[in-house]
């Protein structure tokens, strides 16, 4: 497939329904109707998503030039940079959003590029410009890696065999999500125990970060994968794996907010982010359109209280396993 451009669209199998905004950031051809896997796909526009969310030749190879001792200039400016401003520059690598705040991540000094920039807005204003290497950014190995059952490629390596069910391409650009950290290997060693029953046909991972749990699962034999994520960057990022891995007919990601989704369900539900957004999601409601569980991301003093809030719902916790003293993961299933 080529990757100048990601041909994003929504297939006549797809049942959409219109809520706030939400971009397909994967081209996904399903081979059976959308509700064989109970996936409902959210997209306010075709040309919105397209225009929201592409990845083009030059900001994949890009990545390829950045290594651990590679300098990063990251501006940081008060208020929100959209995906309709962002800068248009051979050095910029991308923003990221949050809380009132863009990061913008470059690979030399373009003061007058950031005051251009601000110049076409009130709300925005310069704070700080930081100098960092990537390698203090990012835990990033640079070099083929072993995790688990596979080797993980971070470049295009000429060993790298996407057909290689033991092989796996993840860069995690600005992301987190390189497979470094410990919930991410137990979620992974949950979602391939869980999907060794040959039952598991469909997954939404929820914080999808850099596409990583999904691309195991898919690598796995999960045929249809919904990744969602709140950040545009994060989207990207994880679009961007997901070609170089070569799973677009079994992997979609969205941008947009997993707690104002209005319908969603498959029969793994994957969630490694912070307890204050997944516990607005643990509704009686998900019982129905899930069967089985993997939570992480959890830090140790909100266990308690999501356990509690589990089996108060017709949720049976099969595991628990607490990572750096401090990080737990959960996996179940929906007792019927």
């Amino acid at each position: 497939m080529a990757i100048d451009t990601l041909q994003v669209k929504l297939l006549n199998d797809f049942k959409t329904r219109t809520t706030d905004r939400y971009h397909i950031s994967c081209n996904f051809s399903f081979q059976q109707k959308i509700h064989d896997s109970k996936l409902t796909v959210i997209c306010e526009s075709v040309s919105e998503a397209r225009r929201q969310i592409s990845v083009s030749r030059d900001q994949t190879d890009i990545w390829q030039q950045v290594q651990k001792e590679t300098i990063l200039y990251i501006y940081l400016i008060q208020g929100m940079i959209d995906a309709t401003h962002e800068p248009r520059h051979s050095s910029y690598l991308g923003t990221w959003v949050e809380q009132g705040f863009s990061y913008l991540f470059f690979l030399e000094p373009c003061e007058l590029l950031i005051k251009e920039l601000l110049s076409r807005s009130v709300e925005l204003r310069f704070v700080d410009l930081q100098v960092l290497s990537y390698g203090q950014w990012q835990d990033y190995p640079g070099v083929p890696s072993s995790f688990g059952q596979w080797t993980v490629f971070s470049s295009r390596d000429e060993l790298f065999d996407p057909a290689n069910p033991d092989h796996i391409y993840l860069h995690p650009g600005l992301v987190f999500g390189s497979g470094m950290h410990p919930t991410t290997s137990t979620c992974l060693e949950q979602i391939q125990r869980i999907s060794g029953n040959d039952l598991v046909r469909s997954m939404v991972d929820i914080g999808t970060g850099t596409g990583i749990l999904a691309i195991g699962a898919a690598k796995w034999g999960v045929k249809r994968i919904v990744g969602i994520d709140n950040v545009l960057l994060s989207a990207r990022t994880a679009c961007r794996n997901v070609i170089m891995n070569r799973l677009e007919d079994q992997i979609m990601i969205i941008q947009g907010d997993a707690r104002k989704l209005p319908v969603a369900g498959a029969d793994l539900l994957v969630a490694n982010i912070h307890y204050s957004i997944l516990q607005p999601l643990i509704t009686p409601d998900l019982c129905n359109q899930y069967r089985w569980f993997v939570f992480s991301g959890i830090a140790a003093d909100e266990a308690g209280e999501l356990i509690a809030h589990l089996k108060k719902l017709p949720f049976e916790i099969t595991f628990e396993h607490v990572s750096d003293n401090y990080w737990l993961t959960i996996a179940g299933e929906t007792r019927y």
